[in-house]
């Protein structure tokens, strides 16, 4: 079975795989990837600030296969265009509208 390595980079601090991890294939990798990804993500939330985080996914050559990107971030919807993207996707799924807005 092929092996995958999986680096991290955590809000600009990079943690290298140096074992890595026999899979099946690459979509076995991304599978572990993003289980992982959310397991991290789910440790590493801060109280303050956005959570970047990166999961870099090499063959064994190093070559990159795919990146996972996770990004929480509460950001304050002050632009007219997110105002009115969200009602309109609330609509497309169905849900009334009765506040004012």
């Amino acid at each position: 079975m092929p092996r995958f390595y999986f680096d991290m980079v955590a809000n600009g601090d990079l943690s290298l795989d140096h074992t890595g991890v026999e899979l099946q294939d690459l979509p076995a990798a991304r599978e572990e990837a993003l289980r992982t990804a959310m397991e991290v993500a789910a440790e590493l939330i801060p109280e303050q600030g956005p959570l970047r985080l990166v999961f870099a996914v090499s063959d064994e050559a190093y070559r990159l296969m795919l990146r996972v990107n996770v990004i929480f971030e509460a950001a304050p919807a002050t632009f007219l265009t997110d105002h009115l993207q969200w009602r309109a996707l609330l609509a497309d799924n169905g849900v009334a509208l009765s506040r004012p807005y």
